[in-house]
């Protein structure tokens, strides 16, 4: 039966078999990999049975590793009683050649960093039995390590998601590809996420059009990354729970994915992420969005995220990242916001009770908890940051440039029964520098039915550029340890370099400082 499944017929005579496999394993970082001692032991056959002609290719850095194991193989070319048990012992007399070697290759095109190549070719003598066992060994250790397709028009792209099982990694190819992707339950592992990524890094895929580029609607253990998104007239991608509201989609990766003109007049979201734990956005680049309330990152009920090494800018958008919906446990960290909306970062919202995440059971709740803000550097936004109907959430270590009315809000726009005012935030460490014409409210405005008493500001730096007497803000509560009048002295922010520059009289306050707080990271 095994010889039929392999496409193996042991009964023609036959001196010489011969079988080869290749695969592409995924990223390292998303996937374990074995070391190289692993799969030579994998892979060793008693030289007395066959011959084996092994490449491992690994893109950085490959000769150096391809030394090493050519090495090992010369120096331990002995039987590995595994596969020996496999393949039973043939007569030393029935093999007239016996050698294991290795040799260096070249990484095909698209491989990304990480990646590696195996080819193993078996030539094995005297008894086709023996030739179909370690056919089979050669297989079943590559379905392990690897399962890579890469595909070059959207149906194809669709029939290889929709298939994929654990560990399965989808190279796209460059183009354009149609936007409108569908799928359902799209599921990997831990240590073995579906991967759906550009073949070639610097030359993403571009997914055009259609009302979403892509969404998911149930996923786990997902990774999306190296791929470029245009004109989607809804959301550019959208990943969510399918409504379950029950924790069931988690573990989702977005790494250096481009958006550009998502939507239009509405509230179109460059990424929406509805019901999604344990999730990471990194390295992503959004310009354009939804102005009539759309967000570039929108999470609803989502919950244990980071948001980090991003960059964000629209003038004229309502916010740039949005955390509502009983979001909870998300850091937003050293990203970039130019003029990124109305409110760059909207912590909380306002949202319809049906669509929180978890379900509202027992009280007290909030739009969101927990959310910190760290490292990043915002220019412009009529309001940085804004506080919505939160109970709890920190921002600290940031550098504020010139923003058009406030350096921050606090604001409560759900008021069902059972949720708190807004309270419980902190505002630390962070440096300010603004104009007094585009000042209101001494910096900081405070709307009805919240708590900003509770509210905590401690070690900002806050400079009226144009005059410094008028530097100190109107907090809702007394600052602790707060710098008023001091030039930070900005290396050189009219061409868009807010860091400090030589002599900043600053320290351990504002987006640079973050790093050397040293502190923990959430």
């Amino acid at each position: 039966m095994a010889a039929r499944s392999a496409g193996v017929n042991s009964a023609v005579p036959c001196p010489v078999r011969q079988a080869t496999w290749a695969s592409v394993a995924p990223n390292r970082r998303a996937s374990p990999v074995w070391e190289p001692s692993q799969y030579l032991d994998a892979l060793r056959l008693d030289t007395r049975t066959a011959i084996i002609s092994f490449t491992r290719v690994e893109t950085s850095p490959s000769a150096r590793t391809a030394r090493k194991c050519s090495k090992k193989v010369r120096r331990r070319a002995g039987a590995c009683a595994r596969v020996r048990n496999m393949l039973g012992t043939a007569p030393r007399s029935a093999m007239n050649e016996s050698n294991i070697g290795l040799r260096e290759a070249s990484a095909p095109a698209g491989s990304t960093a990480g990646s590696l190549l195996m080819r193993a070719s078996i030539r094995a003598c005297y008894r086709p039995r023996v030739a179909l066992r370690a056919l089979l060994l050669v297989l079943v250790s590559g379905a392990a390590i690897a399962d890579t397709v890469t595909v070059r028009d959207a149906d194809a792209l669709r029939r290889a998601v929709r298939e994929a099982k654990p560990g399965r990694t989808v190279l796209v190819a460059p183009g354009e590809y149609a936007g409108g992707l569908w799928f359902e339950n799209v599921n990997g592992e831990a240590g073995k996420p579906v991967v759906v990524a550009g073949a070639d890094p610097k030359n993403p895929p571009v997914f055009r059009g259609g009302g979403e580029a892509m969404h998911f609607a149930g996923a786990r253990h997902l990774e999306l990354r190296d791929l470029a998104v245009e004109g989607a007239t809804a959301n550019g991608i959208s990943v969510d729970d399918a409504g379950r509201r029950d924790g069931s989609t988690h573990h989702v990766t977005i790494r250096n994915v481009r958006f550009t003109g998502i939507g239009a007049r509405g509230n179109e979201d460059a990424l929406k992420l509805s019901g999604v734990d344990e999730f990471r956005v990194e390295g992503c680049a959004f310009e354009r969005w939804g102005t009539g309330g759309g967000s570039a990152v929108d999470m609803v009920g989502c919950h244990k995220g980071t948001i980090e090494s991003c960059t964000f800018r629209h003038p004229g958008a309502a916010n740039a990242v949005q955390a509502k919906a009983g979001c909870a446990s998300v850091t937003v960290r050293r990203c970039r916001f130019d003029d990124a909306g109305s409110r760059a970062v909207n912590i909380g919202g306002s949202t319809g009770l049906e669509f929180f995440r978890p379900p509202l059971d027992k009280p007290p709740f909030a739009e969101a908890r927990d959310i910190v803000v760290e490292g990043c550097t915002f220019a412009g936004s009529d309001a940085p940051v804004a506080f919505v109907g939160v109970d709890g959430a920190v921002v600290r270590f940031n550098t504020f440039y010139a923003p058009r009315r406030w350096a921050m809000r606090i604001l409560q726009e759900t008021t069902a029964d059972g949720f708190v005012p807004c309270r419980n935030g902190e505002f630390s460490r962070n440096v300010v520098v603004f104009r007094s014409d585009r000042w209101s409210e001494g910096g900081v405005n405070v709307g009805g039915g919240t708590d900003a008493a509770t509210f905590r500001f401690e070690g900002n730096v806050w400079f009226c550029a144009d005059a410094p007497a008028r530097s100190k803000p109107r907090l809702p509560s007394a600052e602790k340890d707060g710098v008023y009048g001091t030039d930070p002295k900005l290396a050189d922010p009219e061409k868009g370099d807010l860091s400090l520059g030589k002599g900043s009289p600053v320290r351990g306050a504002g987006a640079e400082a973050l790093q050397q707080a040293g502190l923990p990271e959430k």
